[in-house]
């Protein structure tokens, strides 16, 4: 509150028929950024909505949203003013006295957003942030130019994570529409029957084994072997980083189920994000009960299979055939009698891999950069705004 006002007033002066910028919480991402602005009629949205003005910071307050780092720095207005969910805090810079940008920076900061959590209030689910945690936050504060260079340097790290993101986005997209192209589909099968040098099968035609994960043995060591989950299947690969172990003794009594993934064996994902899928490697895993394993057969290419069942068209599929009332499911006996088309050469079937592959493989270097750029943006981020370092001006 030395630097900020908090949940201030914002007077209009606008005819009924004026529009102005509105923003939806859904309209906020995770990384604290406005992802799009929305125009309203000033009449639509004068009541029942919280205001605020040209470089106002804008603060998730209910839970899981002020968790998950929602939020937005406020910028080219319609007329300068702003309309959005009552579950945002506004954060105004006292001219003179603090920067906006590094306001902005503040409530995206973790040591803002963990010192929160602890001080939500309400029921759960219904917990949010009061003002006055925001009020009585510790900060360091330097002058007002420091403040400035700090904004500028986070904000220049952000604008490269933003690049970065976009080209990934801009590959992933590329890499949908290619799989579109070259992988065929049942529903587009004029006659019925697939394109000529392509075979339609069922997955069980082609498949020694379609199984699912064992329930989830109690993890009881930190070192031991990986118990994979639905939520660790992404991107065609198993992410060790969120995976779980399981203790070896667990293990011992898994051993010799033939279900025990091998390399190769293709894992899909039927609760949770259905139909994620991964090709398992070296690694030894266990599953639990919300992964499918797919063994294919010796002739068959388990990288096409995996990048056939990753396409947009099959996943649409799986998804459509899912079962299950609240919760959606993709169950063994459907996921085994989905028809789909292959290429009846194995030569074909390597330069459809080859290709992707390649594509994946420059996806994977821009996620490592992306990772490298937001780490050093969340060292920096601690660094600058605790001032244990500080910046020249």
């Amino acid at each position: 509150a030395d630097i900020a006002e908090i949940n201030p007033r914002t007077d209009i002066a606008l005819a009924e028929e004026e529009r102005v910028s509105f923003l939806p919480m859904q309209s906020t991402s995770e990384s604290g950024d406005i992802i799009a602005l929305q125009e309203r009629v000033f009449a639509q949205v004068s009541k029942g909505y919280t205001r605020f003005a040209e470089n106002d910071v804008l603060v998730a307050k209910i839970t899981p949203c002020f968790e998950n780092g929602k939020g937005g720095y406020a910028k080219g207005l319609l007329n300068g003013i702003g309309f959005g969910s009552t579950e945002f805090h506004i954060v105004r810079a006292i001219p003179g006295k603090a920067d906006s940008r590094f306001l902005h920076h503040l409530t995206r900061s973790e040591r803002f957003r963990k010192a929160g959590e602890g001080s939500m209030t309400g029921s759960a689910g219904q917990k949010r942030i009061p003002s006055n945690f925001i009020k009585d936050f510790p900060i360091f504060i330097p002058p007002l130019p420091e403040q400035k260079k700090i904004a500028e340097i986070l904000s220049g790290i952000d604008k490269e994570i933003a690049g970065v993101s976009q080209i990934i986005q801009g590959k992933r997209l590329f890499r949908e529409s290619l799989l579109r192209q070259i992988i065929p589909h049942q529903s587009s099968f004029g006659d019925g029957l697939p394109p000529e040098g392509w075979n339609l099968v069922t997955i069980e035609e082609i498949c020694s084994l379609i199984t699912y994960g064992f329930t989830n043995p109690m993890p009881t060591s930190d070192r031991g072997i990986y118990m994979v989950t639905a939520k660790d299947v992404r991107d065609g690969k198993i992410d060790k980083g969120t995976a779980r172990f399981t203790s070896v003794e667990a293990y011992e009594t898994l051993l010799t189920d033939k279900s025990r993934p091998r390399r190769n064996d293709i894992l899909v994902t039927k609760d949770g994000t259905l139909g994620r899928t991964a090709v398992v490697g070296e690694e030894t895993i266990c599953i639990n009960q919300s992964v499918a394993l797919l063994r294919p057969s010796d002739e068959q290419n388990a990288q096409f299979l995996q990048l056939l069942l990753s396409s947009p068209q099959y996943q649409e599929t799986m998804i459509e055939e899912s079962g299950g009332s609240a919760v959606k499911h993709i169950y063994i006996t459907t996921l085994a009698k989905m028809p789909i088309a292959i290429p009846s050469s194995p030569e074909r079937r390597e330069e459809v891999v080859g290709f992707c592959y390649s594509l994946n493989k420059s996806i994977d270097i821009l996620l490592k950069k992306h990772d490298c750029l937001s780490n050093l943006k969340k060292g920096l981020a601690s660094d600058l705004l605790s001032g244990r370092k500080r910046v020249s001006v």
